[in-house]
């Protein structure tokens, strides 16, 4: 992310499973580089993008999860769902992360 604030800004509006997967990862870049590391440092720059502007927003809400359907100009081919969960101060978008892969067997 451009800066700590933004980066760190960005990191709170995340859901519980995205927080912990990228604490994960920097329990793991803590190891591999010697020093602390911060989930929210794990959050590359430039590595989200629309791929369309969105023109509609609908939320399916059910208990405490929610799913956002977001429509283009296209709905045929502009589409996404995005997930999100409610907390205690409010909701938080839980995105798809990829899983950690286990760490290297050392020979």
């Amino acid at each position: 992310m451009g800066s700590p604030g933004a980066a760190m800004d960005a990191y709170a509006l995340l859901g519980p499973k995205a927080k912990a997967n990228l604490e994960a990862r920097a329990q793991r870049a803590a190891q591999i580089e010697g020093r602390r590391a911060l989930g929210y440092e794990m959050m590359a720059e430039g590595r989200f993008g629309l791929k369309f502007r969105p023109k509609a927003m609908h939320a399916v809400v059910v208990g405490d999860q929610a799913t956002v359907e977001v429509t283009g100009a296209d709905p045929g081919t502009e589409h996404a769902n995005v997930a999100c969960i409610k907390e205690a101060d409010g909701w938080h978008v839980e995105p798809e992360l990829p899983e950690i892969a286990p760490p290297p067997r050392k020979l």
